[in-house]
């Protein structure tokens, strides 16, 4: 039987790269005869470990920026092995690109498709149709299916917790936080969190575990750790040893961030603040999520300064000639977007 390759494209970010996993793993299942060269980042080679017949070409995409250092990267890749086959689960510009290249040199190439018409509708102010969407991981799943690979059934629970925990022997319930993400407007108010993490902590048999990164957001983690119970595991695992400890969990609760998409993988119950987009509520970790009620107000993202400066300017705290300039220009924008919309349809 012939050997055939894929190479596989997704180089960002995280949890995009984490909900590729089932989709990659359930091809190597259930086909024997075909090989996958992962071409990521290469801090997230560990989410491959497990899987047999999976390499990863891990890069940094920094030392590959322009088009020159994309035609190197396709000269790598070129000569690695014989394609069968490239798959793009990203279909940005960079991957784009490499697509093309491969296409030219006679390489069959398919592309992720998104279904940004399906959220469009979804989300549009008028004219809603209200169907329910597929999972981002079946999507990248479908993508196979144009090169004669259809997956059947997307595996899940890829890390078992077999082994001991790496946080030491389990007593009671353990509890996982991840408080962060990486725009603001996902971020539940610090201040709030922090009460929470206070009124959990008094539970005694509860155990609490706080993942994030980043220099500012370790020395918030640090610090909540003199509550009792609570334990950051902020830069004292790699990323394979943090998957495990997710694994033992009995629940995390999390922003919309990597760690959602890290605990899908491990089938942890996910209990997670609602996006900026609503769409976005149905697409990662089906079964397991669980959305929890915050403020509107909390969950604007790209608004969200602007709708301050527009409180100030009411309020007298701040100039309201700017204020009513950001105000006109929200609305502006909002009305063109629903032009648009109408436009398509």
């Amino acid at each position: 039987m012939k050997e055939k390759n894929l190479l596989v494209i997704r180089l960002s970010a995280m949890g995009d790269v984490a909900m590729t996993v089932p989709a990659v793993a359930s091809v190597v299942e259930q086909y024997p005869d075909v090989h996958v060269t992962m071409l990521t980042n290469e801090r997230f080679a560990p989410l491959f470990e497990t899987l047999p017949r999976v390499e990863v070409f891990g890069i940094n995409p920094d030392n590959y920026a322009g088009l020159s250092g994309l035609l190197r990267l396709f000269k790598e890749l070129k000569k690695l092995k014989e394609w069968y086959a490239v798959v793009d689960l990203h279909d940005v510009i960079r991957s784009k690109v490499l697509r093309t290249l491969f296409r030219r040199s006679g390489v069959r190439c398919v592309a992720v498709e998104k279904d940004r018409t399906g959220r469009r509708k979804l989300t549009a102010r008028k004219d809603k149709q209200l169907k329910p969407l597929s999972t981002v991981q079946r999507l990248y799943a479908h993508a196979f299916d144009a090169v004669d690979i259809h997956t059947h059934e997307l595996l899940f629970n890829l890390f078992p917790s077999d082994n001991e925990p790496p946080a030491g022997v389990k007593q009671g319930k353990w509890l996982g936080i991840a408080p962060f993400a990486r725009y603001e407007g996902k971020i539940y108010p610090e201040n709030q969190m922090e009460e929470v993490i206070k009124k959990l902590s008094e539970r005694k048999d509860l155990s609490i575990f706080l993942f994030g990164n980043g220099e500012k957001e370790t020395a918030v983690l640090k610090r909540w750790e003199a509550y009792p119970n609570v334990k950051s595991m902020a830069g004292k695992m790699p990323l394979r040893e943090e998957l495990q400890l997710i694994s033992w969990l009995d629940a995390i609760l999390t922003m919309d961030s990597a760690n959602m998409h890290l605990a899908s993988l491990v089938n942890t119950p996910v209990g997670r603040r609602p996006p900026a987009r609503a769409w976005e509520w149905s697409l990662n970790a089906p079964g397991m999520s669980i959305c929890w009620s915050v403020p509107t107000a909390h969950c604007i993202a790209a608004w969200q300064k602007m709708w301050t400066r527009v409180w100030r300017g009411i309020t007298g705290n701040f100039p309201a000639a700017p204020a009513i300039l950001a105000a006109a220009g929200l609305f502006a924008c909002w009305e063109a977007r629903g032009v648009r919309a109408k436009a398509r349809r």
